[in-house]
């Protein structure tokens, strides 16, 4: 196993230990996110296991933006929710970036 795999290895463990954040004030960026958080770890289950992934693994900027939006709400709750999630999807795309620096 490559060094680039094991570190893959350990952020995705990392990433599945991690709570994932409630969002029910900002219930829309929470369905966003749950819903790219599925998708990514799918793909990132594909190259766990040595196959090339069917599809990209990207970031997605439009929901990044869309949660830093919401982190400055005027409602204290949303912008808690939003900080939150923006948190995961930190987690997220730093698993993300580690994928892409392996080689098929």
């Amino acid at each position: 196993m490559t060094s680039s795999m094991r570190e893959l290895q350990q952020a995705v463990q990392y990433l599945n230990n991690l709570p994932f954040p409630r969002g029910e004030h900002v219930s829309d960026l929470y369905a966003d996110l749950v819903e790219f958080d599925g998708y990514i770890n799918g793909l990132l289950q594909q190259v766990l296991h040595g196959k090339s992934p069917n599809h990209q693994l990207e970031r997605d900027p439009k929901l990044r933006l869309k949660l830093e939006h919401a982190c400055s709400s005027e409602s204290h709750g949303a912008r808690n929710d939003a900080k939150k999630l923006l948190a995961y999807l930190d987690v997220l795309e730093r698993t993300i970036d580690i994928a892409g620096q392996i080689h098929w």
